[in-house]
């Protein structure tokens, strides 16, 4: 996912390593996440304030674990679009804050695009900000396909992919240098449209490797072209959202891949940062244990995932704590109506110590190293999760239980 000090990079990129590190440290240290109620009210001059600044920043930073959505990202970029009158651009405000606003708005684009309108989707893919995602090595692809993953029905998927397919072909943006086959996005597009291809899967890179126009442009270039080309060729043939496989198979939003060319395991991310949260925002996250629920059905979440997930609750709740033990209790109750098997025998009242435990036994054998690191020689060939402790119980299942 897009860390703190990734974000601070794109948004302060004149900044010195020196300076980005400790704008990375204050923001950890003292930076607060608004709301969207503790948005209102927000206006363009209070932009001009550092601290201000840094609570966007781990706003969006916050926002990638979130289950619940309260409009907070998109409250942000619609004062962004209001302030500048949909141009994003801010003569108003000195060079720096200008250069930050203007840097903004395609970050929390980048970070939120699956929850974004299909108009700011489109917004994003027929403008500069296209440029933006490539410059900044954004996934594209992945991105743009976490924007179907979650809608059930084909004929919305279509219109959505239409809409981003005219963006595309309508964006102005130039690519290229000057006098080394320039010319802009939408007749690139319209290029690519043009070209005969025997294969029909494989159209895009046959005219990456047969155009003499794409030989002439830069290397960078090229990369950066052929990128925004996948992923037209995507949206205009259906195979953005007729081959999403979930899982391991594509990384999600902000994941890149490792240095083995296997996708960065985005459950690992997760409870990595999960565990590391601080008490209060823990506590946020646990209140919403319905859609936490939901994300964790909708994901495909397997049995050990399930598992490592409680023993990340097991040392983060206070079992002193009345309202954290409803709420768990709450996702425990949640679990079992999606399918899940013995969910309420990982945590049980005692009657002598007058207060709720875990089952020890269940947990016997994992530790946090384990739990929050598995092992690289505990995943399979294609990076995804097998089995990463020995598992001697039966785990609580949602759906049907792995044959693995």
């Amino acid at each position: 996912m897009f860390s703190i000090p990734y974000i601070i990079g794109k948004l302060y990129p004149e900044e010195s390593v020196e300076r980005k590190k400790q704008l990375s440290d204050t923001c950890l240290a003292q930076a607060v996440d608004y709301s969207g109620v503790s948005w209102q009210g927000a206006t363009e001059e209070m932009m001009e304030d550092e601290m201000v600044q840094l609570n966007i920043i781990r706003t969006i930073e916050l926002s990638q674990y979130n289950a619940a959505d309260d409009g907070i990202m998109e409250g942000i970029m619609q004062s962004l679009e209001e302030w500048s009158s949909g141009q994003i651009v801010f003569p108003k405000r000195t060079p720096q804050t200008a250069e930050f606003l203007e840097r903004l708005y395609p970050v929390i684009g980048y970070v939120n695009f699956s929850t974004l309108s299909t108009v700011r989707q489109s917004f994003l893919l027929g403008g500069r900000f296209l440029l933006f995602g490539c410059i900044w090595e954004v996934p594209l692809y992945a991105v743009v396909e976490s924007a179907f993953e979650t809608v059930a029905f084909v004929s919305t998927q279509k219109q959505m992919a239409g809409f981003m397919r005219i963006a595309m072909e309508t964006n102005q943006q130039p690519l290229g240098t000057q006098g080394r086959g320039r010319k802009s996005i939408a007749d690139w597009v319209r290029a690519l449209k043009e070209f005969h291809a025997v294969r029909v899967p494989e159209k895009v890179t046959d005219y990456m490797e047969n155009s003499l126009e794409v030989q002439r442009l830069a290397a960078d270039d090229r990369q950066m072209l052929e990128k925004i080309l996948t992923v037209y060729y995507a949206l205009e043939t259906g195979f953005i959202y007729r081959d999403i496989q979930g899982g391991d198979s594509v990384p999600p939003p902000g994941f890149e891949k490792n240095t083995n060319g296997k996708p960065v395991d985005f459950y690992d991310a997760f409870l990595d940062k999960l565990y590391r949260l601080e008490p209060k925002r823990f506590a946020e996250w646990l209140s919403d244990y319905a859609a936490v629920a939901r994300w964790l059905d909708l994901t495909g979440a397997d049995d050990i995932y399930i598992r490592r997930l409680l023993f990340v609750l097991k040392e983060k709740i206070d079992v002193s704590n009345s309202e954290q033990i409803s709420h768990v209790v709450g996702l425990f109750e949640e679990l079992e109506k999606l399918g899940a098997k013995n969910i309420n025998e990982v945590m049980y009242f005692d009657e002598q110590k007058g207060s709720f435990v875990w089952d020890e036994e269940f947990f016997a054998g994992m530790t946090e190293d384990v739990i929050i690191n598995p092992p690289p020689s505990q995943k399979n060939a294609q990076g995804s999760q097998t089995q990463y402790i020995d598992v001697t119980q039966v785990a609580p299942t949602i759906g049907q239980k792995p044959t693995s």
